[in-house]
C-alpha cells in the first residue's frame, strides 16, 4: 500500500467513524424522545395515574434537554444524590449532542471530499465489512446488558449517587432495568437502521457518480459492460 493509498483509506475509515458517532448520537435522541413508550408503568406507584407517571418521566426528558437548573417532580420526592445524579447525566447527555453535531460537520465535510477526489468507492466496501462486526458487539451487549449497564455506571460515576432506592428516589420504579434494556434495544436497531441506510445511500450515490462517468454504463450489468468496452 503507498502513501497516497494509505492516507485515502485512512480518510475513509475516518469517515465512517464520524458517521457512524453521528448516527448512534442521533439515534440516541430520538430514543429519548420517545421512550415514554417503553415505560412499564405499575400499579399502585404512589397513587398516581398513568398520566400522571408519564408527566413526571417527562419531567426528566425536558431536564436533560433544557437549561432548567433543577429537576423537579410535581408528586414525586427526589434526594440530594438523585439531583446530583440527575445533573451529572444532563452533562453526559449534552457532551453526547455535541459531539454528534461535531461529528456530523466533520463527516459531511469528509463525504464532500471524497466525493470531489474521486475516493467514494471506498467508503461502502469498508462499510459492509464493518457491519457483521458491528452487529455482533450490538448482540454481544444485548445478551449481558445488565452487566455492561453496572459497569458502565461504575466506571463513568465517581460516586454511588446512582444506586437509587424507592424510598428516597421512587422514580426508579419506573427506570428499571427492563425499561433500560428495551431503551438499549431500541437505541441500537435505530442506529443499525442508520447504518444501513447510509449504507444504500452511499452505494446509490457511487451509482450515479459512474453513470454521470460513463454514460453508456448500465450499472445492473457490469460484466457484460465491460465485455463491450474491451470489444471496442
Amino acid at each position: 500500500m503507498n502513501g497516497t493509498s494509505f492516507k485515502e483509506t485512512s480518510l475513509a475509515l475516518l469517515t465512517l467513524l464520524l458517521l457512524g458517532l453521528t448516527i448512534l448520537g442521533s439515534a440516541f435522541l430520538v430514543t429519548l424522545l420517545v421512550s415514554p413508550l417503553l415505560l412499564a408503568h405499575p400499579t399502585h406507584f404512589y397513587g398516581l395515574t398513568w398520566h400522571q407517571q408519564l408527566r413526571e418521566y417527562g419531567r426528566i426528558i425536558h431536564f436533560l434537554l433544557s437549561a432548567t437548573p433543577r429537576l423537579t417532580f410535581r408528586w414525586l420526592p427526589l434526594a440530594p444524590a438523585g439531583q446530583h445524579h440527575f445533573q451529572e447525566v444532563r452533562m453526559l447527555v449534552r457532551g453526547g449532542l455535541l459531539l454528534t453535531v461535531s461529528a456530523g460537520v466533520g463527516s459531511g465535510w469528509l463525504l464532500r471530499r471524497a466525493s470531489r477526489t474521486y475516493q467514494l468507492w471506498r467508503l461502502p466496501s469498508l462499510l459492509r465489512w464493518m457491519l457483521p462486526w458491528l452487529g455482533t458487539l450490538a448482540g454481544l451487549l444485548i445478551l449481558n446488558f445488565g452487566t455492561g449497564f453496572w459497569r458502565f455506571h461504575e466506571l463513568i460515576f465517581a460516586n454511588r449517587d446512582w444506586v437509587f432506592t424507592p424510598k428516597k428516589e421512587p422514580i426508579i420504579r419506573l427506570l428499571t432495568s427492563g425499561f433500560f434494556w428495551r431503551y438499549f434495544v431500541v437505541w441500537v436497531m435505530l442506529t443499525g437502521l442508520g447504518l444501513w441506510a447510509s449504507l444504500r445511500r452511499l452505494e446509490h450515490q457511487l451509482v450515479r457518480f459512474l453513470r454521470a462517468a460513463q454514460p453508456g454504463l448500465d450499472a445492473t450489468d457490469d460484466r457484460g459492460n465491460q465485455g463491450d468496452d474491451d470489444d471496442r
